[in-house]
Formats: structure tokens, C-alpha cells, sequence
């Protein structure tokens, strides 16, 4: 009897210390609200689902600070929470804000110690409206609740939210046009890489160190043509880059491709009417090459893509670049994705990812659709009256070792369809996007992470170093239009790894 009472005390003195190195317990202090309305109600809803959503968890004591018997202030920052909550007898504090730009709402937390002058938690995320807010504030309830509770994400499980979304987010005033290409290069070879955003007749270089996007060079392409995407590389290894610029001829349809550089503070056409779709390229030695593919006389694409050489302000064909069964110059790419040895992924006709072995054998199919676009490309009719051939032609694929496993990780454009948006052929709307990042989990490819939500549709988006130091940053143009009576507007966004 004496030993099951030393048991049992035993293990009360256990639970008791296991209870108490747990957190002692958490403050919530009212976000605040970047607004000229200030919009007290949304405040005391993130408040209130704060408390509801950590409250339950029941393994800490949750203190919501407009509780507290004495006198509020309403601009409280982590240093005055902190001492708030050392006041309280508590160990961690949250504080947070809501900022709201372009109709969108930038959402920041920040969970401290409170004897950490740092955060240890932080969480970054972006609603398209309003009404996705407290969506949003209930998701990082739960992460924060994981976080102090001790039950630490999976970043391999596919339901897993922890890696999802941890960025800076950086967000430039809306441009007046609708973006269709974007890409980088650093042009003054200072590692601050400039950006470069294409519409249907024109392609601006703007410098993105700034809060603003300042415009550096502007070239204007006829009417005639129509760019459909953009690469930039620096394959001569002169320090200058070269903007490799795929556009078709619209009277003709046949692609009339064009390279620039920028000489002189001018983007200056160096080779144009090439006769190639071209892609900028990383090999599976990570060597950055340019390819390109012909059209066929009766089809969008030729069947064998080359190896492009440039030299000298020319271009020569140096040999052919295999690529997988029913893929294009556009839809495929290589990577160590499972192991060391070479896999494939393509992006089928159905935006769905496929990814195979070097023997061409599938190991993986994604359900979700991937890289889709609106860049429709059609061929003229030969006849009157027949029907016209049209596809369309997939956003980018990159590929990278993101997490320094030595194990690639696919980065692709993820878009949210609008009701219907894909049930017709030749129409395609979307309400908005993410950029996601897939790693082969030993099963198929899951999510890393993924950027916060974007509004409208993502025309293109590039992974870039962006201080040439190895700090990586993301970088999205999203199309909006306010409204059928007013014409598109691009924004871009600027999403840093945390």
C-alpha cells in the first residue's frame, strides 16, 4: 500500500513539473489596425477569436489585455507588451497588426518571451478581402496554440501548416497595365538585381531598392507582336545580361523573338524576327543555358528543341536538348527531386505536375493543377471558316535546393479558378494565387511552403537571390481589374524567405 502511494505521488510531482515547464502563460494584445477608419470591429473579432482559438487548447493560461483592470493604451509596442505581460505573471505575449493596401490585408504576428528582445514565432500572411481575415487569424491560432503547447509542425506532412507562408512581404503601388512576363537580372553588376515587366507591346525596367518602383528604361514593341514571355542571362559572361523576349507576330503568327540589352541607361534590341520560343534554362549541373523551339508548319511547336548558343550578338544551334515525350520547350524541366539521380517533371495539357524517372517511368501525379496561365497562343487559319487551333501555354517552372538538403524542390504558380473559370475551353478566370514550393516526401511531391494568398491572377513570378548574398526573395506580378469599366492593373509583390 506504502509503495502505490509513493507511486501515485510520484507521478503527480512528475505531471506537476511537466505542467509548469510548459509556458506560464500567454497575453493578447489588440492588433492594430493600419486604416484611416481604424475599423474597431475587425480588432475586437481577432482579439476575441485569439482568446477563443488558444483558450481551448487548455495547456496554459490565456489573458486578453482589454480584460485587465487598468489603464489601456491603445499604441503598445513589444517592448511595453512585454513588460505588460512580466507584470501579469506571464511568459509570452502576442502582439500584431492588420495592414490594408490596394483592397488587400497584410497580416503580421509576433509571439515574444518575455525576456527575448526578439520573437520567437512569427507569422506573415496575406487576404485577399475583408471577410478571409479571421480564416487567416484562425489558422495562425492554431500554429501559435501548436507552438506553446509543444506540438511542433511536420514539415513532411502534407497537411502540415508551419513552413506555409513565412515571408517579409514587400508591396509596390499598382502599375497601369496587365503584366504578362516579369524577370531579373542584375544589369549594373552590383547585386541589386533590377526587375524587368512585360505587357503586350512593351518591356520596363524598374529598380525595386527602393519603396517605389522607379522606372529605368522603357523599349515599345510594334503593335504587330505580342509578347508572350521573358528570360534573362548572362550567357556570354560579359557582365550583361541579355533579356531574351519570346513574341509572335500576329498577322503572320509565327514567332518573331527579339533579345535586349541595356548599354548606355537604353534597352537597346540587339537581335530580333528570331524564329525561336525561348527559355532560359538550368541543366541538371546547374549551368544556366538557353534553349529554343521552332514552330512546325501545321503546329505550335517543332519536335526537337535545341541548345542555343550566343555569341558575339548571334545566335548558333550547338546541339539538340532532350526532353520528355508530349512536353515543350516550356513545360518541362530536370532535377535531383528524389535522390541523386535525374527525375523529370512536365506539365501536362491539363496542368497537372507528372513527375518521372530518368528511364521516362511516372513515380508521381499531382491532382492539383499547377502553372496555368492566360497566355493563349492560336495558329492562323489556313481555311475559311475552319476552327482555330489554340493552347495555352504554361507558366514558368523553377527549380532549386531550397532547403540545402541536397534534394531539388519544384517552385510553381498555384491559381484558385473563379466559379466556371475552367469549365470552358477558351475562357480562363482566376480570383487568385500562391506560389508553392513541392518536395518529394518519399510518396509524391508535397507542399514546402506556400506564399500568402494573392489576389487576382499571377502572370508570372521568379525566385531570385535578391542582395546576391544568398537572401531569397520571390517576386509576383498578380493582375487585378477593379471593375469591367476600368483596365487591368499589375501589382508587384515582393515575398522574403524568413
Amino acid at each position: 500500500m506504502k509503495k502505490l502511494i509513493f507511486y501515485c505521488i510520484s507521478i503527480i510531482i512528475f505531471c506537476n513539473s511537466n505542467i509548469q515547464a510548459k509556458t506560464d502563460g500567454v497575453l493578447i494584445i489588440p492588433f492594430v489596425i493600419n486604416d484611416t477608419h481604424n475599423q474597431p470591429i475587425l480588432k475586437k473579432m481577432i482579439s476575441d477569436m485569439l482568446f477563443s482559438r488558444l483558450n481551448l487548447s487548455q495547456c496554459m493560461p490565456v489573458i486578453d489585455y482589454r480584460k485587465l483592470n487598468m489603464v489601456k493604451n491603445s499604441n503598445i509596442d513589444d517592448i511595453k507588451a512585454r513588460e505588460i505581460a512580466k507584470q501579469q505573471k506571464l511568459s509570452h505575449v502576442i502582439i500584431g497588426s492588420v495592414s490594408i493596401f490596394g483592397g488587400q490585408y497584410s497580416i503580421d504576428t509576433q509571439l515574444y518571451r518575455i525576456n527575448e528582445n526578439k520573437p520567437f514565432y512569427t507569422n506573415a500572411s496575406l487576404a485577399a478581402s475583408e471577410k478571409e481575415v479571421l480564416p487567416k487569424i484562425h489558422e495562425m491560432s492554431l500554429e501559435i496554440k501548436n507552438v506553446l503547447c509543444g506540438n511542433e509542425f511536420d514539415p513532411h506532412v502534407s497537411n502540415s501548416t508551419s513552413k506555409l507562408g513565412k515571408f517579409t512581404i514587400k508591396a509596390f503601388p499598382h502599375l497601369d497595365m496587365k503584366s504578362r512576363a516579369i524577370t531579373i537580372a542584375d544589369i549594373n553588376q552590383d547585386r541589386h538585381p533590377e526587375l524587368f515587366v512585360a505587357d503586350k507591346h512593351n518591356v520596363y525596367l524598374f529598380d525595386i531598392s527602393t519603396n517605389n518602383l522607379n522606372l529605368l528604361g522603357q523599349y515599345n514593341v510594334h503593335h504587330v507582336y505580342k509578347i508572350i514571355r521573358m528570360d534573362a542571362a548572362d550567357l556570354d559572361n560579359d557582365q550583361q545580361p541579355e533579356i531574351f523576349v519570346t513574341s509572335i507576330n500576329k498577322l503572320s503568327g509565327q514567332v518573331a523573338s527579339f533579345v535586349l540589352i541595356w548599354k548606355l541607361n537604353e534597352l537597346k534590341v540587339i537581335l530580333q524576327d528570331e524564329p525561336f520560343y525561348f527559355r532560359c534554362f538550368q541543366r541538371f549541373d546547374k549551368s544556366i543555358k538557353l534553349i529554343g523551339q521552332k514552330q512546325s508548319m501545321n503546329d505550335f511547336f517543332s519536335k526537337k528543341v535545341f541548345l542555343l548558343k550566343y555569341h558575339q550578338k548571334k545566335l548558333f544551334i550547338e546541339k539538340t536538348q532532350a526532353i520528355p515525350p508530349n512536353s515543350n520547350f516550356a513545360s518541362f524541366h530536370q532535377g535531383q527531386f528524389t535522390g541523386s539521380k535525374k527525375d523529370f517533371v512536365i506539365v501536362r495539357s491539363d496542368n497537372k505536375i507528372e513527375l518521372l524517372d530518368a528511364s521516362l517511368r511516372r513515380k508521381w501525379l499531382s491532382e492539383t493543377h499547377y502553372a496555368e496561365s492566360q497566355n493563349i497562343l492560336t495558329l492562323p487559319q489556313k481555311v475559311q471558316h475552319q476552327n482555330e487551333k489554340y493552347i495555352y501555354l504554361n507558366q514558368r517552372l523553377q527549380v532549386c535546393d531550397v532547403d540545402q538538403d541536397n534534394i531539388d524542390e519544384l517552385i510553381v504558380s498555384e491559381h484558385h479558378a473563379s466559379s466556371g473559370g475552367r469549365l470552358f475551353q477558351r475562357y480562363r478566370q482566376y480570383h487568385s494565387g500562391v506560389i508553392t514550393c513541392l518536395k518529394w516526401n518519399g510518396l509524391g511531391m508535397i507542399p514546402l511552403w506556400k506564399t500568402p494568398q494573392v489576389s487576382g491572377y499571377i502572370s508570372d513570378y521568379m525566385w531570385f537571390d535578391i542582395t546576391g548574398t544568398g537572401k531569397m526573395c520571390i517576386a509576383v506580378a498578380a493582375v487585378t481589374k477593379q471593375s469591367m469599366f476600368k483596365n487591368c492593373q499589375t501589382q508587384i509583390l515582393l515575398f522574403y524567405d524568413r
